[in-house]
């Protein structure tokens, strides 16, 4: 009899290889990732077959600073371990913006030269506890009362500079108000009197009495009009 051998070769299939991939996200509208950010993107240039784990590695920081506030990464999606199946793996790492905070702070000034605040303006200093992020709006705290009166005159508010409302950059914002002094104002007013025992002015006299119609602030200095005449003849003297 005629007896045919066939002959037969095993050859295993290739074993399927993956990759694991990284990718950055910003999870806060409208603010992109800064490439500081960027830069921290993990790498990897191992593949892994069908069954292995994968732990997403972590950015060399959680958060990084930038000028109006920082970064914080929260976590991979999906969140690690991994079992790889037959496709590539890829994290999704999702970063979100936290804005820097800043302060609100008053400070009184005197606007008027050689004047200093005295206490009872001072007291007026508005406060605020409250924080404010870049974009912002702030409107100045007005003070108790915008006139203050004092012995000498009254001070009076003038507004703050800048003037409100602010949009707060990336700095604290600092108003400062000004407060101008005014000086009260005092008449100067004239009367004659005899200086003989029994004798009444004449209103020849009378009529010599100087008026003055301005007005007058502490300090200023007074020099006593004269009458027109020293001297009034009547008939008997």
């Amino acid at each position: 009899d005629v007896e045919f051998v066939g002959k037969w070769e095993y050859k295993a299939n290739p074993v399927a290889k993956y990759t694991v991939g990284y990718k950055f996200e910003s999870e806060t509208a409208g603010k992109e990732l800064p490439q500081a950010v960027k830069d921290l993107l993990p790498t990897d240039a191992d593949e892994y077959v069908n069954g292995d784990t994968v732990n997403a590695k972590q950015p060399a920081k959680a958060e990084v600073e930038v000028a109006d506030g920082k970064w914080v990464f929260k976590g991979y999606e999906p969140a690690g371990p991994v079992t790889v199946g037959t496709e590539d793996v890829k994290f999704v790492g999702k970063w979100e913006f936290v804005a820097k905070e800043h302060n609100t702070t008053y400070k009184f000034e005197s606007a008027t030269t050689g004047k200093e605040l005295p206490q009872e303006v001072k007291d007026l200093l508005p406060t605020d506890a409250a924080k404010y992020k870049k974009g912002e709006q702030v409107t100045a705290k007005q003070p108790g009362q915008t006139q203050v009166t004092v012995a000498d005159g009254k001070w009076e508010f003038k507004g703050y500079e800048p003037a409100s409302p602010v949009t707060v950059g990336t700095e604290d914002v600092k108003f400062v108000g000004k407060w101008e002094f005014i000086a009260d104002e005092h008449n100067v007013s004239y009367e004659f009197v005899s200086g003989t025992a029994g004798k009444e002015l004449p209103q020849a006299v009378k009529d010599l009495l100087p008026t003055d119609a301005d007005e007058y602030v502490n300090g200023a200095t007074v020099n006593a009009k004269q009458p027109a005449k020293a001297e009034v003849e009547v008939a008997d003297g």
